[in-house]
């Protein structure tokens, strides 16, 4: 057995094919109720690691990620890219004509809209993907099927009508994979798209409330030559000013320790 990996969601959730594409089928994958038990059992050491949704490139970035990471002391030892493929499934004796609603949660339905609408069919929302399935199973609930991932319906034991459903076909979940030490990763895939050697740096940082502070505070990266991927603001609850998270990569693809001015590195909480 792999190592112990949580994840948010039911068995058969895209976090967990996330977690085994980027792992491997061995891994022991274990579903949380929330985003906040996935930090919690990593805190505890009830896992070795924690796969977290960080952005989808059609519904935006999942704050309550970000807001986790600022709250726990975690070092980002992978990233996956993971393409979304939405199934529509239902019970094995269902068809496209007997099928009246469909239920998931609610960004499935929305990236599954236009499908869904030349379908005729009403959607409805539920409280996640793979749940959908387990509740069509449980439920033995005729002319409905739900929106999930294939492995969903593996799991959960329904026929899959139809695959790749998403209106956008460049639909890309990226994903974090936590740890309690700064770990290098072995995978066991080879090399592909969703997986690179390059090394990525996320830091977190506080302002000043004063003009030109941030300008001030990003000069320092375009002065160096590196390469801001994503510039986040988030609140401070304690202090009114602003978290600002930056995926950062230099030319070669890594933050050495010489890249940044000393007299900057305190004003920064970086994972590395």
């Amino acid at each position: 057995m792999g190592p112990k990996v949580a994840y948010q969601g039911v068995p058969g959730a895209y976090s967990e094919a996330a977690t085994r594409q980027l792992l491997g089928k061995d891994v022991e994958a274990i579903g949380m109720e929330s985003f906040e038990s996935c930090f919690k059992s990593l805190e505890i050491s009830a896992v070795d690691f924690a796969m977290l949704p960080i952005e989808n490139s059609m519904g935006g970035s999942i704050h309550d990620c970000f807001d986790l990471q600022i709250r726990h002391d975690f070092f980002i030892v992978a990233e996956l890219k993971f393409r979304v493929r939405h199934c529509l499934m239902a019970l094995p004796d269902e068809t496209f004509e007997t099928v009246k609603t469909v239920i998931s949660h609610y960004q499935a339905l929305a990236q599954c809209d236009q499908y869904l609408r030349g379908k005729g069919y009403e959607p409805k929302k539920e409280f996640d993907t793979s749940g959908s399935a387990k509740k069509i199973h449980d439920e033995k609930l005729k002319g409905y099927a739900a929106i999930a991932s294939e492995l969903a319906a593996e799991y959960h034991g329904l026929k899959i009508l139809d695959k790749g459903i998403e209106d956008d076909p460049n639909n890309v979940t990226r994903f974090f994979l936590l740890s309690r030490q700064c770990l290098k990763i072995q995978y066991p895939l080879k090399p592909s798209k969703t997986l690179t050697d390059d090394m990525k740096t996320s830091i977190v940082f506080s302002l000043l409330d004063k003009p030109g502070c941030l300008f001030g505070a990003l000069a320092a990266f375009s002065l160096r030559d590196l390469n801001l991927t994503k510039l986040e603001s988030r609140p401070d609850k304690y202090r009114r000013t602003g978290h600002f998270f930056l995926p950062v990569a230099n030319r070669k693809g890594s933050l050495g320790s010489e890249s940044l001015n000393p007299t900057l590195v305190n004003d920064f909480y970086a994972d590395m």
